[in-house]
């Protein structure tokens, strides 16, 4: 079980890091429309952020 939890937190890891790629090349190609999708990016993060701490935070309430 803890190998499929640190499987998943890799690979949100990796999709956070993709994400922020795709973050810096529209601000580098186009800054003024990168505005609108910088904000739905940022709350995409935000949310995954928020559910790998939710299951963190049971992954440490059954240990």
């Amino acid at each position: 079980m803890c190998s499929v939890l640190s499987n998943g937190r890799y690979t949100l890891g990796l999709v956070l890091n993709i994400i922020g790629i795709i973050l810096s090349f529209l601000l580098m190609v186009s800054p003024a429309a990168s505005l609108i999708s910088m904000s739905w990016l940022v709350g995409l993060v935000m949310i995954l952020i928020g559910i790998d701490a939710i299951v963190e935070s049971f992954r440490i309430l059954r240990e």
